[in-house]
């Protein structure tokens, strides 16, 4: 596998998300499903995302049955969610294995880290500053 890794010039992030098999782009927001199990949640620059956002995407997910995901969640530079959002995101965990939020700055953890503080959300999510180590913790829950 490791001179299938250099040979290809693959990354391991690449190897860890695998091959993408649906994507679609919202309005603020692009989602893709990987083979690995991963979903990529991409939050556009200066996006503002409200509850409503996260019941499109999870009505996008149900044409794919009542699976669940290992969340990777993204934000672009300025975007945020709003409080609905963030609390319906906390109490329900009908796509989600896991969640990682993976940050690009000392705004979005300070955020990400209230989420886990004050919302206490119902499946394991953890912050991380890189898709690398988000992408291996979500796949310790394989």
């Amino acid at each position: 596998m490791v001179d299938t890794l250099i040979d290809n010039q693959v990354s391991t992030l690449e190897v860890l998300m695998g091959k993408a098999q649906h994507a679609k782009e919202f309005n603020k927001h692009f989602v893709t499903l990987f083979d690995s199990g991963i979903m990529l949640f991409e939050i556009k620059k200066d996006a503002i995302l409200t509850s409503r956002d996260l019941s499109e995407t999870r009505s996008w997910l149900a044409h794919f049955g009542q699976k669940k995901y290992l969340n990777m969640i993204i934000a672009k530079s300025r975007a945020e969610v709003e409080d609905d959002f963030r609390l319906d995101a906390a109490i329900s965990d009908s796509f989600s294995i896991a969640d990682a939020i993976v940050v690009n700055g000392i705004s979005q953890r300070i955020m990400a880290n209230l989420y886990l503080r004050f919302n206490r959300p119902k499946t394991p999510t953890k912050v991380f500053a890189d898709q690398e180590s988000a992408a291996f913790w979500l796949m310790s829950f394989c």
